[in-house]
């Protein structure tokens, strides 16, 4: 997997050289991105590993649930950008996932109070990157 992001992110600096300095903003910053996880998994890979036993199942564990509904979260969030406007679908999906992901033994108005105080800022930040820095166009919403 880390080879595969290190060569998406050099395939992704190819294709960019193509395009115009704020064009290539935002897909310098993902192939950046790429390519310090790439490396960070990489790295994290090197260090000899315990033989994989051929009877273990290594998704036993992966709560499937959760991520078929975080999943389908996201898709929503495909569809609701061009209704509710990007920046407030955002908000939604983090919102969501962020209290999907919460810990069980919270109450629900616990886990929705610290799902709002993450979404909030996180939103704000995207905005920050995309409207202010990057100067990248986001479909408009209802409120922004």
């Amino acid at each position: 997997l880390g080879s595969s992001l290190i060569a998406l992110a050099g395939y992704i600096f190819y294709e960019a050289g193509d395009f115009s300095e704020m064009g290539a903003r935002f897909p310098l910053l993902v192939a950046y991105g790429f390519l310090a996880l790439g490396a960070i998994l990489m790295a994290m890979n090197l260090p000899p590993k315990a033989a994989i036993i051929a009877s273990s199942e290594p998704f036993a564990e992966v709560p499937w649930r959760i991520w078929g509904a975080v999943v389908g979260a996201l898709a929503l969030f495909g569809f609701a950008v061009d209704v509710i406007g990007f920046y407030e679908s955002a908000f939604l999906f983090v919102l969501f996932t962020y209290w999907l992901l919460a810990p069980e033994g919270l109450s629900q108005v616990r886990r929705l109070a610290n799902a709002a105080v993450f979404a909030a800022p996180f939103t704000i930040a995207v905005y920050v990157a995309f409207r202010l820095v990057l100067e990248i166009p986001t479909p408009r919403g209802l409120i922004i």
